[in-house]
């Protein structure tokens, strides 16, 4: 990542949890795309601030047709 990104706080994303009270700019240390599911793996000063644990599931269902829209959508 160039330094101006960092700056200008580019380095980190807008996590939401469950509500708008439970928001912050944090850090996603890994992203594991499953068929039915999402891993987000958060930093220690990312959980802390959402007030969750740094591994989180996000099951969903979904038909395998769909899967790779998502990929490609994620990168």
């Amino acid at each position: 990542m160039k330094n101006g990104c960092k700056t200008l706080g580019l380095d980190k994303v807008h996590i939401t949890y469950k509500e708008d009270t439970r928001s912050t700019y944090g850090v996603v240390e890994k992203l594991i795309l499953k068929s039915s599911s999402v891993e987000i793996f958060l930093d220690s000063n990312t959980s802390k601030e959402l007030q969750v644990a740094n591994h989180l599931i996000l099951e969903f269902p979904i038909n395998s047709k769909n899967v790779y829209g998502i990929k490609v959508s994620v990168k």
